[in-house]
Order: C-alpha cells, then structure tokens, then sequence
C-alpha cells in the first residue's frame, strides 16, 4: 500500500497512509454518532465525540502542513465548541447540518490525500456551510411547574404555560409522575404532576421572569436560572444514572491487503493441492482407512479452517460503505429539492473487503436512480396520501453463503408502460412481443436505456443500470428488481461472501465439465416425460410439487449442443434461493461435490452466458462455473412468458419422485 505522493524514499510515506486510515476510523465513529443525536438517543458525549473527531484530525494534518484541512477542521472545532454545553434535544433540530459539516471533512480529507488545496471558492463555500451549524444565541432557562391541588378548580391549565413557552424558544419538557397516586384513589380534581422544563430561548432572562411572575400562583411556576447543568438529561428523582462503562478496544494491527491477498492464494493453492491427493488416493486404490487416507483427510480439515480464518481476515462490515452511501442520499436529496429519510439495517453484515470496495460506485448509481426517478416530488406524495417525506432503505443480510444487499424506496415504482414504450422505440423489443412484467423491468438493465425526458446532472444520459449490473457480475453477483405501481421498487443484489473458495458441484453437461455452487441448489431428481411439457410461447416447463417450474436445458443456453428432449437419464436441478423465481435445470450428469477455488478470466476472454469464473479441479482439468440464478434471468431477457399455475396444466398433482438432494 502506498500513500498519495509517496515514495520509497519518503521517510513519512507509512506514517501519511496511518494518519488517512486514522481519518477514515475517525469519520466512520462519527457517522454513528451523528445517528444517534439524530435518532434521539444521544447524550452529552455525542458532541465531545464529535469535537475530538475534528481536533484528532486538525492535529494529524497540521503535522504534515495540510493547511487547507487544518483550517476547517480549526473553523469546525469553534462551531462545535459552544454545542458541548447546549441539550441534546436542541442537537436534534441541527442533525442534518452537522451531517453536511462532517461530509465536508470527509472531502477535506480526500483532497489531503492527493496533495489538492481547497480554492478562494471553496473556502467561501466552507464559511456558509459552518455558519449554518449555530444554536441561536439566547440562554438557556430552567423552569419547575408544579400546580396546586386548587390549580384545576380554578381553571388554571399547566398546557397554556407549556404552549406559551414554546412560543418564546425551544422547549424540553420532562413529567415527574412520582406523585400520582393509585387509580382507586385519584381525584381528578386534583392535579398531581410536576414539570421540569428546559427553555432555550433568544428573550432576556429579565423578559421570561416577569412572564413568570405573573403567572397565578396556583401554577406554581418557578424560574430556577441558570440551570444546574444544561447539558445533562433530566431524569426522575429516585432514578439511578445510566453509566455506560465502555468496552476494551481489542488490540489490532494493520497490514497490507496485498499481503492478504497473497495468503489467500496460498491457501486457494492447498486446496486444489488436497484436492488432486484425494484425485490421486483415489486412483491408487488408496484404502478409505489407511494412514495415508487418514492424512489427507485431516489436511482437507485443516484447508478448510485455514481457509475459514483467513476469509474472517479479509471480512468487513458493510457499515463504512453503508455510511458513504448516507451522505450520497442527503447530497442527491439537496440536489433534487427532495425531503429524503436514508435508513441503514444489517450495517454489521461482513462480507469480503474487495466486494465493499467495488460495490460503492453501482450502490451510488441505484441511490441516484432511486431519488431521482423513484420517489415522487412532496407535492405528488400528498396527492396520493403519501408523506411529504420520503423514505430509501439499504439492508444487508446474508442467506445461503451469499450476500443479500437490499435498496427499498417508497415511490411510485416502475412505470412499466413507459419501459416497455420506450424500448419498442429503441427496437430492443417489437411492439407485438408479449412480456412479462418481469421481463420489462429487465430492460432498464440494456446498455444506454433511460426514460427520462431531459438530461440533468442526475440522469438522462442513459448510463447507469447497465453499468451496475456489469459491476455486479464481475463480482459474481446478480442483481433484481421488484417493483409494485405506487408502492415502491426494491432492488436485491445477491453476491458471493467470498471470493476464494466455494462448494460446488462438479457436473457433466454435453461431454464439457461444469462446475455449480452448492448453496442454490435444493433438490435433485430424475426428470419424468410425464411432468414435461411446452407452454405457450415455447417455455418448456416442469412439474414439481404443487408448483410448476421453468425448465432450462444447460447444454443448450450454453452452446454446446442443439435442441435435444429431456430423457430420464438426466439429472433436473432444482434452483431456488428463496429470493429469485426458482427454476429447473437439466444436466446429464453429477459428478462429484468438493470445494473449488474460484479463478477469474482474464478481459477479453469471451464466455458463454451465465459463466462467472473458473476452476481447476484436482485431476487437473479447467472447469467453468455457472450461477445458476443467472440461467433464468438470461431465458426472462429472452422475453420467455412466466410459467402458468399449477392448476392450469392437464392432469394437475403432486410429484413423487423426488430424489435425496445433495448433503
């Protein structure tokens, strides 16, 4: 790893690359910081957090003469100086400007890194954008209300002096409820609550003490001024403070990911290693119990533990990336007018460290996407009994030996008929091809494809999806779209964990060797002629349960050999990760299950469709591997029509010839 503008005889190279990875540990603490006074649950801490972000990172730069960083980071520090002392609840009405500060470090720090100085134009841009992080300049006020037990009979309502606090600033409120007697003995003529209240306020003190003063007596309002300590959290008298004792950090080393990179191949290397002495034993007629037998078994056990430990390695949270991706929405929200709430769920999912770094530029295109075309402006949402607010979801969540990363609006979703409107104008599809709605939202993925009217700075030129589902495939990954009209569009990115290693299964398909992952796979079964027949439109389905299945013959979407019928001979794979529409897949043979490392081919190298990588295996041969998810998106790109229902074939009834599927 080297830094920006280092080299070998740079004696502060290594310590340039700790300062910016500091950086980015610094910023990330502070995205979740910012969440939790936005959320409501943060406390005095929060912003001395935030204050010693800015001054670790001032003092880092000033180290190295960054003047352009050092200066705003210093600007940064004096606005957030005098908000360590202001109540969390007034922190909450500043969340978003302190969010568009903090994103503006974050760019400080990235033109740091390429030795770039901010402009006059910038500077002035930073003095607007920190003017705007102020608590109003007033005082802060503790008041106490509590009503005489005449206080309701005399019609005097403590709601009137709360409604006309709030008219001279921002109130906090607290009811001390310890008063309140059983329900058998409550009058409720009586009042027995007492308020504890908080008022920032831009009236002189003199001004809120004569208000008090003439207030009735029976409302028993007291200004106590200035307060005992305006920045801790009220709470009831008999409570016990909440003290959160923090954890040890674990101790941590940093070390280059090359380094990384090169003990996972290693271990990819004693995996096909393994593989060819269990190959080799095989063909010996080695004895299933003999020393040597026994060996290699425990070598295999040992690769795999090895290879597990090495994967948690390379494993990262998503939530850094997650995070980036919050301020993407808050600068398209800026940049598009729109209200805009970005929630993050399964931010702690891990997932290899080379997945998160090339996943950020499609994740940037769908968020665009999705505020840009996807949420309706606040005028339209009324209309249609939506909040003015609008709402985008990023999850990640694991299932299967895969990554799921989900991308959820609440807009208008998918105009189909302009999809499909479009494209007949393009010629991508006749204006007589009947398609699924399936089949359209797969348009939005052809290169150049874009239904907007105007171009803008967001979209219009037509690139975008095309490009994510690119990216997403070269990572060996899929991605799908699931859109109801007026509900909203979820996008569903689907990826491998890792990288390196994967089980497969080892397939024979027209006399060519095809490896499968394991983790799609859920039965396999002898196909029966009964079960088999052709739909409408030419779609060669399957019965299987109480369900019927797409039917795809491998040999066929590969290339390698021409239209042949299914025979009973051959193996039906049932595909079906409980996120894409499950499918049939037939292959003429099953060879084997082992583990295969997975190897990436070379640019240029032309692939037959839904081939992501390949393997070598232990006797030595080149094995290509499918996604067989893949297989199914390429016949519904074809414009193949969705199977019918069971109940609409002849002879409709449950199968019983199912088969053990694969341990």
């Amino acid at each position: 790893m080297t830094g920006p503008g280092a080299s070998s005889a740079d004696p502060m190279a290594d310590i340039r690359i700790a300062f910016f990875e500091e950086c980015s540990e610094h910023l990330e603490q502070v995205q979740d910081t910012l969440a939790r006074i936005g959320s409501g649950a943060g406390d005095p801490e929060c912003v001395h957090a935030l204050f010693r972000a800015a001054h670790s990172i001032k003092g880092g730069a000033a180290a190295f003469g960054m003047s352009g960083l050092v200066d705003f980071s210093h600007d940064l520090e004096s606005r957030l100086s005098p908000l360590r002392e202001a109540p969390v609840a007034t922190l909450i009405t500043i969340t978003g400007q302190l969010e568009r500060a903090f994103d503006r470090l974050a760019d400080h720090v990235s033109r740091a890194k390429i030795g770039a100085t901010p402009s006059e134009e910038d500077r002035l841009s930073d003095a607007a954008l920190l003017s705007q992080i102020d608590l109003v300049d007033g005082t802060e006020l503790s008041l106490t209300m509590t009503p005489k037990a005449t206080a309701l009979t005399t019609a005097q309502d403590p709601r009137d002096v709360l409604d006309a606090l709030h008219d001279l600033g921002t109130v906090t409120a607290r009811i001390d409820t310890s008063n309140l007697p059983d329900l058998a003995q409550l009058d409720p003529a009586t009042c027995h609550l007492r308020w504890d209240i908080m008022l920032e306020t831009t009236e002189p003190a003199a001004a809120i003490d004569a208000y008090v003063a003439a207030l009735p007596d029976d409302l028993g309002v007291t200004l106590t001024s200035p307060a005992p300590d305006a920045a801790a959290p009220t709470r009831a008298p008999d409570a016990k403070p909440s003290v959160a004792a923090p954890s040890a950090p674990m101790p941590t080393i940093r070390v280059s990911i090359d380094r990384v990179d090169r003990l996972m191949n290693l271990v990819g290397e004693l995996v096909i290693t393994q593989s060819m002495l269990v190959q080799s034993g095989t063909a010996a007629g080695l004895v299933t119990h003999s020393p040597h037998a026994s060996g290699i078994e425990e070598l295999g056990r040992l690769s795999r533990d090895l290879q597990d430990s090495v994967m948690q390695i390379r494993a990262q949270p998503v939530k850094p990336l997650f995070q980036r991706m919050a301020r993407i929405s808050r600068e398209v929200a800026d940049a598009t007018g729109k209200d805009i709430r970005f929630d993050m769920e399964g931010s702690e999912t891990e997932v290899d460290t080379t997945v998160i770094e090339r996943l950020s530029e499609p994740l940037t295109h769908m968020i665009r996407n999705a505020i840009d075309h996807g949420i309706e402006a606040a005028e339209v949402r009324r209309g249609t009994g939506k909040p003015d607010q609008g709402r985008l979801t990023l999850s990640a969540a694991q299932r299967s030996g895969r990554i799921l990363i989900k991308l959820s609006d609440d807009g208008g979703g998918i105009d189909r008929a302009a999809v499909r409107a479009r494209a007949i104008d393009r010629g991508i599809v006749g204006a007589d091809d009947d398609l699924a709605p399936e089949a359209i939202d797969m348009l939005l993925f052809e290169p150049g494809f874009s239904t907007a009217q105007t171009v803008t700075e967001l979209s219009g030129r037509g690139v975008g999806l095309d490009v994510v589902r690119e990216a997403i495939r070269s990572l060996g990954g899929r991605i799908s779209v699931d859109s109801a009209s007026g509900t909203g569009t979820t996008w569903i990115i689907s990826l491998p964990l890792t990288l390196a290693v994967v089980d497969g299964m080892v397939l024979q398909v027209a006399d060519q060797t095809i490896v499968m992952p394991l983790a799609a796979i859920r039965e396999t079964l002898a196909p029966r002629a009964a079960d088999i027949m052709t739909w409408d439109g030419g779609m060669t389905v399957m019965r299987h349960h109480r369900s019927v299945l797409p039917l795809h013959n491998l040999a066929e979407i590969l290339g390698y050999a021409a239209h042949r019928p299914v025979t009973p001979d051959q193996v039906a794979l049932i595909i079906d990760d409980g996120d894409a529409p499950a499918c049939a897949i037939v292959v003429d043979e099953i060879e084997d299950q082992r583990q295969v490392v997975i190897k990436a081919l070379q640019d240029g190298v032309p692939l037959p469709p839904c081939i992501s990588a390949a393997t070598i295996l232990g006797d030595g041969r080149v094995a290509l591997i499918v996604d067989p998810l893949l297989v199914g998106e390429t016949q519904m790109r074809r414009g193949a029509a969705p199977p019918p229902p069971h109940s609409a074939l002849p002879g409709a009834c449950p199968g019983a010839h199912v088969a053990a599927a694969p341990p």
